[in-house]
């Protein structure tokens, strides 16, 4: 594990342990990024859930009001959050993963972005549209709060590391055989 990973672990479990303690260091950690980014010229960003899939439209939604000017954006695999379509500064793109493709093609049809990724090699271009969904190239940045926001799209994605290839092609697999989002 790196120690970016022992870091996002360390403060996934302080937010259910310690969680006034995580919640005003939070706070803290916010203010001091925004700070920095201004002073720079630069938009803040910040993604909430790096190891975890906390849902903060209902855990803690004062913390977008109270920072309007920090770009707030997350990956998810719980389906439904409608509610941070509501939240300006909070940007959702579900994650597809080959088996959740029912809450996939919910998710497009409510205009949320889906991330999928593809068994495609290094050099292999992605297609530009998939299953009638514009497909947007997520590998290019993770700022998924400038992507299109109107309509579904799929952020299409490459799986890095050793067992890419095997994951990938597992996940699409899952993906292809379902009867949910037939092949176009």
């Amino acid at each position: 594990m790196t120690k970016v990973q022992e870091a996002r672990l360390r403060k996934t479990k302080q937010f259910f342990k310690e969680r006034s303690v995580f919640m005003e260091q939070l706070e803290k950690d916010i203010t001091s990024i925004e700070r920095k980014a201004v002073k720079n010229g630069l938009l803040p960003a910040i993604r909430l859930n790096g190891t975890s899939d906390i849902p903060w439209e209902g855990i803690k939604p004062s913390v977008f009001d109270a920072f309007p000017d920090v770009q707030f954006y997350d990956y998810t695999k719980i389906p439904g959050r409608k509610k941070v379509h509501d939240i300006e500064n909070y940007h959702i793109t579900f994650s597809g993963d080959g088996e959740n493709v029912i809450s996939c093609e919910y998710m497009l049809r409510n205009n949320f972005n889906v991330a999928i990724v593809w068994p495609l090699g290094k050099d292999e271009p992605k297609p530009t549209e998939w299953r009638g969904y514009p497909v947007v190239d997520g590998d290019v940045h993770d700022l998924r709060f400038l992507d299109p926001d109107e309509g579904g799209h799929i952020i299409g994605l490459r799986l890095k590391g050793a067992n890419a290839q095997t994951l990938a092609d597992y996940r699409w697999n899952k993906i292809q055989s379902s009867l949910v989002m037939p092949l176009t």
